[in-house]
């Protein structure tokens, strides 16, 4: 998790008191601000406060279950890091929606660590289990055995899945037909573009 403060938003009576405050130095003989000057003030501050997107990374855990859970699945060894790249168009399009996206990613992680390795797979577990939508990509770069496997164990359970595959992965075939066949309202997507504009169609529906 990052080390950085928080910077929490600004609650309505703090912007209110500002606002009223601002309205009276400026304009000192006029009325202060009607309900409608404050009405919209609470819009927006319900719009920072109730509903923004949060990122989480291994190993973190979060316990608001009201939030919509969203794991990004996918090559992680050897593979370029599309999670970021997911992450930052998730982040931009759906900014104030109440989404948590789960990267399973860590900033810094030893493969030769066999413990780290059982306390990574763990972590995946509970969180593939505690999850909504898994959104998952198949790089170019190696077959993902993993992934495949988690597929395969998820594609009959009751979460939203999006599948997307590098027009290059060379297992494309066997995981578009075996998608179909298992679950015939799920379209793989071909390339990262279509991955990821199959990921923005599905959330738009949230």
């Amino acid at each position: 998790m990052s080390d950085e403060p928080k910077v929490m938003p600004a609650r309505f009576t703090d912007i209110q008191n500002g606002l009223v405050e601002l309205n009276d130095k400026l304009f000192p003989n006029s009325k202060r601000f009607d309900a409608k000057d404050i009405a919209f003030v609470r819009e927006m501050n319900q719009l920072t406060t109730e509903k923004t997107m949060k990122l989480l990374k291994a190993p973190g855990y979060y316990s608001d279950d009201k939030e919509h859970v969203i794991f990004l699945a996918g090559g992680i060894s050897s593979c370029p890091d599309w999670q970021k790249e997911v992450e930052s168009h998730l982040k931009f399009a759906f900014e104030h929606k109440n989404f948590l996206v789960v990267n399973p990613r860590r900033d810094n992680f030893d493969m030769a660590d066999k413990r780290a390795t059982v306390q990574q797979i763990e972590w995946e577990h509970k969180m593939l289990e505690r999850c909504d939508t898994l959104l998952f990509w198949f790089p170019e770069e190696t077959l993902c055995p993993i992934t495949l496997y988690e597929l395969g164990n998820y594609t009959d359970k009751k979460k939203n899945l999006i599948v997307g595959v590098h027009d290059r992965y060379k297992r494309r075939v066997d995981v578009e037909k075996q998608t179909q066949l298992r679950r015939p309202d799920v379209k793989v997507a071909v390339g990262f573009d279509a991955f990821l504009a199959e990921v923005a169609k599905h959330l738009r529906t949230l």
